[in-house]
């Protein structure tokens, strides 16, 4: 079984081999009535690496040696309800144990556990796997911390050194095709995410969510971030030759995009609203290694980088088997010792760097495999980069719940009362009247019941009518608007009608609270075959409607 655990200083990814979480205290199922069952699985960027010499980052003093940390991103949103749906209560199951590869989330045990096993009956999963996988551990101490005592070759990028052959096998891990015969990233996330989708935990579970978390990079890597280029991480106590540079930096960074677009494209491939991949990067902008305008003190202290990188938080002293730290960071002539060096002091109390790597059980704090936590924990979260990671979180969760929550239904209105129906019709004629002495205009009206409905004008009288208003007597095909106000019988006596000449006007009755709008005629455009005709002997009678209007 391969085991990162070789024999010195810093051991960094994310983070080692395999590693489960521990079972629910009721491994049976439970019921979700009332309460939000949730759970996190992954590896050691989902469960934390717990560092403190006295166990005071624990999240469970340690159980399982997972390294579970209090502050991890998935405790803090078990922190925050805003996101839970429909009030209720959150059940938090935290299995997520660092040195987990993807096997270990679904089917495969270490340390005697699955993590699925543990997350009781969830109805929504955060998962952090794939790095271990990939192989970060072996590309940090190869490229960046030189932890062993072996011959590491030519620096980077000379095909021959170790840490250009960490690079180029997990880039092929991760672009490589896969199968069931064959690893390779994409394929085993894909396994991994049919096998947590699918798990028995949550097999009556319609609406259960799993999000699949990304990796953070590690460096800045703009143009103007040159003052790294000279600068090494590697240990103290080895050569330190192998330098931070831009061509470097740029590379590890791109593993980890390459890693997290591949792992993005299986989560997509499943095409399932109900299983997202959640890009956490931003969580550390401005507030990686190398950022411009650091100091080498910057990249192991204080809050300027999100990420831990190979020191102590300060200066450890052992004196007759009892451990204590000093609660203030180093002096920069301090850490300039240190680099140079590998101790921060002269005192001969203070522990050296081989008393991290030896299985002494005095050694306070949380360890994994005898080493303890504040070894491991190197390219890491700190706990504000947990906290900005657990805000992407949240406001991606709380934005899916939203889009699946119906609107709540509008309030109803009593409508607005319907019109009374309309019961009158008045219609608005052009008339020419020609005998032996006349050829005449005049408007003619008409009142009836409501619609357009004149009938025969040949046998009917006009209930209102206007003197004559001359005109060319041709105008009675082509009638013009009428342009004046009169006094009519609109249904009831005393209605005015009224037009300026250039529409169909309006008509107001006594009994109207409004003057009710005419509109034109069809007739009115229909030309000669639009007119009607009376004649009789001596004189004829032409009609033409222009307009009408009811109320």
């Amino acid at each position: 079984m391969y085991s990162p655990y070789k024999n010195l200083f810093l051991v960094v990814s994310l983070h080692l081999p395999l590693g489960i979480a521990y079972p629910a205290e009721n491994s049976a199922l439970t019921s979700r009535d009332g309460t939000y069952v949730w759970g996190a699985i992954g590896d050691s960027w989902g469960s934390g690496v717990s560092y403190n010499l006295f166990g005071l980052t624990d999240y469970d003093d340690n159980k399982d040696e997972c390294l579970r940390i209090n502050h991890a991103y998935s405790v803090k949103v078990s922190e925050d309800s805003s996101w839970v749906p429909d009030g209720k209560t959150q059940e938090f199951h935290f299995a997520a144990c660092s040195g987990s590869r993807m096997g270990n989330m679904a089917f495969q045990p270490w340390r005697g556990y699955v993590q699925m096993d543990a997350v009781g009956r969830p109805g929504l999963i955060t998962m952090q796997a794939g790095g271990n996988d990939v192989g970060f551990y072996n590309v940090a101490t190869s490229c960046l911390f030189h932890v062993e005592n072996v011959d590491y070759g030519p620096i980077y990028p000379d095909r021959e050194g170790k840490c250009k052959k960490a690079i180029e096998g997990a880039r092929d891990y991760v672009q490589k095709e896969g199968n069931p015969n064959i690893r390779a990233l994409g394929y085993d996330m894909w396994k991994t995410i049919d096998d947590v989708m699918t798990h028995e935990s949550h097999s009556d579970d319609p609406e259960f969510r799993l999000y699949v978390i990304g990796y953070g990079a590690f460096f800045n890597v703009d143009d103007d971030s040159t003052w790294c280029n000279n600068f090494s991480f590697v240990v103290p106590w080895h050569d330190r030759s192998q330098k931070l540079t831009l061509e470097l930096r740029r590379d590890i960074n791109d593993l980890v995009e390459q890693t997290n677009s591949k792992i993005e494209e299986q989560v997509l491939s499943f095409n399932n609203p109900k299983i997202g991949f959640i890009d956490v990067g931003s969580a550390f902008d401005g507030n990686r290694f190398c950022e411009t305008g650091h100091s080498p003190w910057d990249q192991y202290f204080g809050n300027k980088v999100l990420l831990w990188n190979a020191s102590p938080d300060g200066i450890i002293l052992k004196l007759n088997n009892n451990y204590t730290e000093r609660d203030t960071a180093p002096t920069q002539d301090e850490f300039d010792k240190w680099l140079a060096t590998g101790m921060f002091t002269d005192d001969p109390n203070e522990i050296t760097p081989e008393q991290y790597t030896t299985n002494d059980i005095s050694f306070p704090g949380p360890k994994q495999g005898g080493l303890p936590g504040i070894i491991l924990r190197p390219f890491h979260p700190k706990e504000d980069g947990h906290a900005n990671m657990a805000k992407i979180i949240v406001d991606r969760i709380k934005a899916d719940f939203a889009a699946q929550t119906p609107a709540p239904p509008q309030p109803t209105s009593t409508p607005p009362p319907s019109p009374p129906p309309k019961t009158h019709g008045f219609n608005i004629v052009f008339h020419n009247y020609i005998d032996e002495i006349n050829n005449k205009n005049d408007w003619a009206f008409y009142a009836q019941a409501s619609g357009n409905t004149l009938g025969n004008l040949c046998k009917r009288k006009p209930d209102s009518k206007t003197d004559s208003i001359g005109g060319d007597v041709g105008d009675i095909d082509s009638p013009p608007w009428p342009n004046g106000e009169w006094t009519v019988n609109g249904g009831e006596d005393n209605c005015k009608y009224r037009s300026d000449g250039s529409g169909p006007g309006f008509l107001r009755c006594p009994s109207m609270t409004e003057d009710a709008a005419c509109v034109e005629d069809a007739a009115r455009g229909g030309g000669k075959d639009a007119t009607t005709s009376c004649n009789s002997g001596i004189f004829s009678d032409w009609y033409h409607a222009v307009a009408w209007c009811d109320w």
